[in-house]
């Protein structure tokens, strides 16, 4: 009998004193993939940094498959367009470089 895999997929961030909780949480939601964002919660857990200073760590899984997968695809497209954004401007960049143009 094949292996079977178990997806999931867990959204954790940090929120600094400086930082505003509800801001990071939207920053959150919106890297999501529509309908799945709507049903997260979140566990909050306070503690203090190094000089005292408040940190509080957001916490949520998803354990449903079909929307694990989601997750994790859309976020593996995301990296792979940041890259190819990443070296196509250092290529213009060298490329603007090389020719003495700007």
């Amino acid at each position: 009998m094949p292996p079977r895999y178990r997806s999931y997929a867990n959204v954790s961030a940090f929120v600094h004193a400086t930082e505003d909780e509800a801001r990071v949480k939207a920053a959150i939601l919106r890297i999501l993939p529509a309908g799945i964002a709507e049903r997260l919660e979140f566990i909050c857990i306070r503690m203090d940094g190094h000089h005292g200073n408040p940190i509080l760590e957001l916490k949520s899984s998803i354990a449903e498959k079909e929307d694990a997968d989601k997750i994790l695809l859309k976020s593996y497209m995301n990296s792979r367009l940041s890259m190819r954004l990443f070296w196509m401007e250092n290529c213009r960049i060298i490329s603007t470089r090389e020719t003495g143009s700007s």
